[in-house]
């Protein structure tokens, strides 16, 4: 602390002056400026508290900015005038708990858009010797769905980026199987669906080349007879969409076990 002495024959306000000068000098008004003198714990979670609610205060300022115009009454979160970077709006189904809650619950971190995708699988009639069937496979257990076994389908799986379904076709069905097939066109699709974004699409292909060889994703590679395939997918051992997408393949009518995952 700044302190000074009372010269001979000065007066009050020089002094006090000097006093003033002297405190300036040493930082003690920089110091509490600063919050730089000692604090207890319990002071110094006070003092951050009060930062972060001020902090917040002009975060949640600088939202309302975005408010209509024509409706002021109305909450900010359901407006219309967003941020060009705020994609990702609350459920204004519900009652929101409270900005703070909000934003920590809906970002936090960057948001990602989920990107369209398509998923391709084709059905491919073969012959071995007197023998002819379809190929389907079984893909090894997913890790991550607990070791589930897996249910046979047709050899397929998603298309790149920068990659037509057809090519994708191609290059899924060599991968999987170790068979060349025929690049399909728009014409030999034999079923799809939509789900949101996602595509699945099964096209009718044929094998033009090559030998039976099981990719490295695939556990199981069969040659099926297509009246036991039928049977096969009474009793649920065929993927959903696949055996769907068989029974159109066929033009037959019969029911499809849902999948259900425990």
């Amino acid at each position: 602390m700044a302190e000074i002495k009372l010269l001979e024959g000065e007066d009050i306000e020089s002094a006090i002056r000097r006093f003033k000068k002297a405190v300036i000098l040493g930082g003690a008004l920089s110091d509490a400026k600063r919050h730089s003198f000692y604090l207890t714990k319990s002071q110094k979670r006070r003092q951050k508290s009060k930062v972060a609610r001020k902090r917040e205060r002009r975060r949640i300022a600088k939202m309302r900015q975005f408010e209509p115009d024509e409706e002021p009454k109305k909450p900010w979160w359901t407006g219309d005038t967003w941020p060009p970077d705020m994609t990702k709006k609350p459920d204004v189904e519900k009652e929101p708990p409270g900005y703070i809650d909000w934003q920590r619950n809906n970002f936090p971190t960057e948001s990602i858009q989920e990107e369209p995708s398509t998923y391709v699988a084709g059905i491919a009639e073969y012959s071995v010797d007197d023998f002819s069937g379809v190929i389907i496979v079984r893909n090894k257990p997913d890790p991550e769905k607990s070791g589930r076994a897996e249910k046979y389908s047709f050899p397929g799986g998603g298309v790149k980026d920068n990659e037509t379904p057809s090519r994708g076709m191609v290059r899924e069905f060599k991968e999987e199987t170790g068979f060349d097939i025929n690049q399909p066109s728009e014409n030999d699709i034999i079923y799809e669906l939509t789900k949101g974004i996602h595509t699945v699409r099964f096209y009718r292909v044929t094998i033009t080349s090559g030998k039976a060889k099981m990719g490295d994703e695939i556990e199981d590679l069969k040659l099926k007879d297509k009246e036991a395939l039928l049977d096969f997918i009474k009793d649920g051992g065929v993927r959903f969409n696949h055996a769907r997408a068989f029974l159109k393949y066929m033009n037959v009518e019969q029911p499809v076990q849902e999948e259900v995952h425990v």
